[in-house]
């Protein structure tokens, strides 16, 4: 980019928000509207006492510029650029440009566009992409590299993943639809220093360990899934039924020989006609349906949830197989506002193909009330049971903890000495059980009390003193107590255009570690729309045992405009 191109996206920058010189007046042009946000972030980091656990500095920009023409065509861009990626890890930086038209938009450069949760879903690609809406027809599809090749030994290579995904549908989002929806994504292994790496690893649980067993490193994957996603209210919305299915296939070693594909079988055979299918290929499915009710003052809803513990979608950035939810909820707000009850229950459970020695079920239950008792004093009180279980009749391999959590809470506003105050008081009750007679492991009770009184100086200024104090109960062992003492003082100046906040607190526990804080925050509204916020903090961990003595800092400073 040459000096005065340069010297055009900044004065672009600078005066996307008014023209107030000669050359800002001279970038106007009739129908063009430029809009967005900037935000610079830089943060310092200290230690004493001990090695540093992050950088000692960092820096974040932020843009997302985005440029209207006539009203119709507008084409926004994503730019992050920040020092903290390197070479033995996935870039951070991004640059993504989002032009848009009626009911087009398109996608190029780094992007997250989520599709389902059980296809694509929390992935940056760095590609393109195009959404397409005419009236109730739905249409997108991108594609990119959604991870780039990481060379860091044998144990850590990452190789570079490309994705192509695509939805077709009818219906608008958030009320009648039904999607179809297919992803493709593959690893490259045709780097040659990537290839470096395969190791065969055919007949590995026949060798003998040693300097003759191959290491497994990282094995490049492929991945087909496909699925339908839909939604439909009914009643005026009184009733709503949603729901997905999708079948994967998945290959978990593309240097693994080739097999025929008539090993498949259930959703996923289906899917054995668009991939290759190797001795490594899986195939399973998955889907979810849910129904909820909102008549009157009742809510209800339930939802069931199967995923197969074979299913895998590299669209994805987290998802837990083998497993099956069953889930039910709800609420009652009673005649005259005042009360609401709440009540809810899940069962959790795993070894869906029965392949396991055990199964182990999760059930979670509970319910909690809401109370408004006068337009000055509301309360709570919500107690939840956990409770898993498996069916081994070995002592050693039984699971049987049962956990038992009650929190209360009591809020009033009162004016004390003519100051408009505000008194919180909260308890929470723990209770924890292993019934394993093996493992011997004690039960816990935890107990938690805290108490603050925010008391109102001015109408901009607070300050709030606060107490809390927790004990746990382990059977056999000394009452561990942890006390923790803290002020805060909050308030505005200038018309709140600037936020002042600070607090300090000590803990201190039974066995003699004192811990102390500081922490302070400004955020400031300043010409021009410019916002700068500030945060520090401090804190000083006392010598425990045979952990030594130290201290940490912090500091956090932003600017960010909207234009």
């Amino acid at each position: 980019m040459t000096m005065d191109a340069r010297h055009a996206v900044l004065l672009l920058a600078v005066c996307a928000g008014a023209a107030t010189t000669a050359e800002c007046q001279a970038l106007q042009v009739p129908g063009l509207r430029v809009s967005g946000s900037t935000e610079v972030t830089g943060e310092a980091y200290g230690a004493s006492g001990i090695d540093n656990r992050r950088p000692g500095s960092s820096w974040r920009v932020a843009m997302r510029p985005t440029v209207t023409l006539f009203g119709e065509l507008s084409a926004s861009v994503d730019l992050l650029l920040t020092n903290e990626g390197n070479e033995f890890r996935q870039n951070v930086n991004q640059v993504g440009l989002h032009p848009k038209w009626r009911w087009m938009t398109f996608h190029l450069g780094d992007f997250s566009q989520p599709m389902t949760g059980y296809t694509v879903q929390g992935v940056r690609v760095r590609g393109a992409g195009v959404d397409l809406r005419p009236g109730i027809l739905r249409f997108s599809v991108q594609g990119g590299r959604t991870q780039r090749p990481v060379f860091a030994g044998s144990q850590g290579t990452v190789f570079q993943r490309n994705l192509v995904a695509a939805s077709l549908g009818v219906g608008r989002e958030g009320g009648n639809f039904l999607d179809l929806n297919v992803v493709k994504a593959r690893d490259d292994i045709t780097r040659r220093e990537l290839a470096l790496l395969i190791i065969d690893s055919t007949f590995i649980d026949t060798l003998p360990g040693g300097a003759f067993r191959p290491q497994i490193g990282t094995r490049p994957q492929e991945n087909l899934v496909a699925g339908l996603h839909g939604q439909l209210n009914l009643f005026r919305r009184a009733l709503s039924v949603k729901g997905e299915v999708a079948a994967a296939l998945v290959t978990n070693d593309l240097t693994a020989p080739l097999v025929a594909d008539s090993s498949l079988s259930g959703p996923a055979a289906a899917l054995g006609d668009f991939q290759d299918v190797r001795l490594s290929t899986s195939g399973d499915f998955a889907y979810n349906v849910e129904a909820s009710a909102n008549v009157k003052r009742v809510r209800l809803r339930t939802a069931y949830e199967y995923v197969g513990p074979g299913y895998t979608s590299l669209g994805l950035a987290y998802l837990i197989g083998d497993r099956r939810n069953l889930a039910f909820d709800g609420s009652w707000q009673l005649p005259g506002d005042r009360v609401v009850l709440q009540g809810n229950f899940r069962r959790m459970g795993d070894n869906l193909l029965g392949q396991r020695s055990y199964t182990t079920e999760r059930d979670t239950y509970g319910g909690g009330v809401m109370l408004r008792l006068t337009q000055s004093l509301t309360g709570s009180v919500n107690a939840m049971r956990n409770v898993v279980l498996n069916d081994a009749v070995v002592d050693t391999f039984a699971v049987d903890v049962r956990a038992l959590a009650i929190t209360s809470s009591l809020s009033s506003q009162q004016e004390i000495l003519g100051r408009r105050t505000v008194v919180s008081l909260a308890h929470a009750f723990q209770n924890s059980v292993d019934g394993n007679t093996v493992l011997g492991v004690p039960d816990v009770t935890a107990q938690n009390v805290s108490v603050s009184l925010q008391v109102f100086l001015t109408e901009r200024f607070s300050v709030t003193p606060s107490f809390a104090a927790v004990t746990s109960e382990l059977v056999g062992q000394p009452t561990n107590r942890n006390v923790q003492l803290g002020f805060r003082a909050a308030g505005s100046l200038f018309e709140n255009a600037l936020r002042l906040q600070a607090a300090v607190t000590n803990a201190r526990t039974t066995q003699g570690r004192d811990v102390n804080a500081v922490n302070a925050s400004a955020t400031w509204d300043l010409p021009g729309d410019v916002r700068m916020n500030l945060a520090m903090r401090a804190s000083r961990y006392a010598a425990f045992g045979p952990q030594v003595a130290f201290q940490e800092q912090v500091a956090t400073l932003s600017f960010a405009r909207s234009w």
